[in-house]
């Protein structure tokens, strides 16, 4: 039975423990173990607003519970399917993929002809305690917008732990929602949530089709190998 690469490597990497990412990329992509939504890290030591050489290893996610909503901003349950060029998450409403766009750009594929969108909870600032008070410093920047759609809701509210903004849009066909993480400049290159079909064409590709496709321990290796390979040029 021939079984093709990309199928030997779908569900191979479990998101709860070992993050979704691209080389080079400083952006690592999680999901939360308890609840369905996802959380964002920045794998950067980030010195000037945090000193220390392993205190980014405990610095909270700059983007956490993630999660995807409804018209009515109700959460969506979904079910998790990885593989090494995208994330697709299976709703109730319709499939939500996740693609890197570039090194500091998610692309958020959207159900076609769908009110839907997402909410989620930024850190933009760190506070750190010093021996006479404490400062308070910039992080990242932040750039979210929709591509291909109409915005519905776009509201943001402060609490206690950040910045929860929800984001509701009526999807087109190919409709992608961008968030953009860094001192970036989200640009006119913008793909507009056709990621995912040039994602698929170039895994097409012959030379990709015909790749041998071996099994049992060699199957990360084989993850690893296509993210150092394949994912940029």
């Amino acid at each position: 039975m021939n079984i093709s690469l990309l199928e030997l490597l779908q569900g191979q990497i479990d998101i709860t423990s070992v993050p979704f990412s691209d080389r080079g990329s400083r952006l690592l992509v999680y999901q939360h173990v308890n609840k369905p939504s996802l959380y964002i890290k920045l794998a950067e030591r980030l010195i000037r607003v945090e000193p220390g050489i392993e205190s980014y290893l405990h610095r909270p996610p700059f983007i956490d519970d993630l999660c995807f909503i409804d018209e009515q901003g109700k959460m969506l349950d979904f079910k998790t399917v990885t593989s090494p060029e995208m994330l697709r998450f299976q709703s109730p409403i319709g499939d939500f993929c996740i693609v890197f766009q570039d090194l500091g750009t998610l692309s958020f594929g959207l159900p076609d002809h769908t009110a839907v969108g997402l909410r989620f909870r930024i850190r933009p600032t760190h506070w750190h305690q010093t021996d006479y008070g404490g400062e308070l410093k910039h992080v990242r920047d932040v750039v979210y917008s929709m591509n291909n759609g109409k915005v519905i809701a776009n509201q943001m509210q402060t609490d206690g732990d950040g910045i929860v903004v929800e984001f509701i849009v009526k999807s087109e066909q190919d409709s992608s929602i961008t968030i953009c993480i860094g001192e970036l400049y989200l640009g006119t290159h913008a793909l507009a949530g056709r990621t995912g079909s040039i994602v698929c064409q170039t895994l097409t590709n012959p030379i990709v089709k015909n790749m041998p496709t071996p099994g049992g321990s060699w199957q990360t290796i084989w993850w690893v190998l296509w993210d150092m390979l394949f994912m940029k040029p």
